[in-house]
């Protein structure tokens, strides 16, 4: 099977992006240089190590010290620079939003290229993009921003595991199904932010359908009632 393999540079990339985003949050909170560097690497490598650990494997953070290095790359220029990256927060998102897809279909492929079955697959590809974020926002004590409404973010990414998946199984050439899933994730990232887009909430099925219901039996009463009244009108001028 035909893997996707992606250069360390961009692998990379991946992982300093990651590491802005977590060490802006620890600047936000006004945690010192522990906590910057700590929220940093947790953001920017959490996410693949989470992968690995689950694939019982050893996770390529640890394997390779530039991503380590990295990460701590990140952590200082944030230290030293936040108030410039917080001005650049569209840049961050950008870059973020693009890098997304890309490293989703890398988890799930890596799962399937070991074995797993494409459900589990895709669910690690999951994990691979919202595992650094969701760690960072767990260690901070807030909601995942996955789960906060107008975060399109474990959806974007969803949207483009499974496109790639899909391309994948009809034997559409590697290169397209990874464009055009990085492309869907991108394009439904950027959309949330720009278009204020949302995922639906939560709704009682069961209540809506009482509700109407009852509505459709009041308007049948009345246009009884209604109907009672005009065959009384007609009898009394016959009579």
């Amino acid at each position: 099977m035909e893997i996707v393999q992606t250069p360390l540079a961009l692998d990379l990339l991946v992982v300093f992006v990651g590491a802005i985003s977590g060490g802006l949050v620890a600047v936000v909170r006004g945690y010192d240089v522990a906590g910057v560097v700590s929220l940093a690497i947790a953001t920017g490598i959490g996410g693949s190590m989470l992968r690995d650990v689950l694939l019982n494997q050893l996770p390529v953070a640890l394997d390779n010290p530039w991503y380590l290095a990295t990460a701590l790359g990140g952590a200082t220029l944030v230290f030293f620079f936040a108030g410039t990256l917080q001005r650049m927060g569209a840049v961050v998102l950008i870059a973020d939003a693009l890098l997304l897809g890309l490293y989703g279909i890398v988890g799930a492929e890596k799962a399937i290229a070991n074995g797993l079955e494409l459900l589990p697959a895709i669910l690690l590809g999951l994990i691979t993009t919202i595992g650094g974020g969701a760690l960072r926002d767990v260690l901070t004590g807030r909601t995942p921003e996955v789960f906060e409404k107008g975060e399109l973010y474990a959806i974007a990414a969803l949207a483009g595991v499974l496109v790639f998946v899909g391309l994948d199984r009809l034997d559409v050439s590697l290169t397209i199904a990874v464009v055009a899933g990085t492309a869907v994730t991108f394009a439904t990232r950027i959309g949330a932010w720009r278009r204020g887009w949302t995922a639906p909430t939560a709704i009682a099925a069961d209540e809506a359908l009482l509700a109407r219901l009852q509505t459709v039996r009041r308007a049948r009463g009345e246009g009884e009632t209604e109907e009672r009244a005009r065959r009384r009108r007609r009898y009394r001028r016959g009579s």
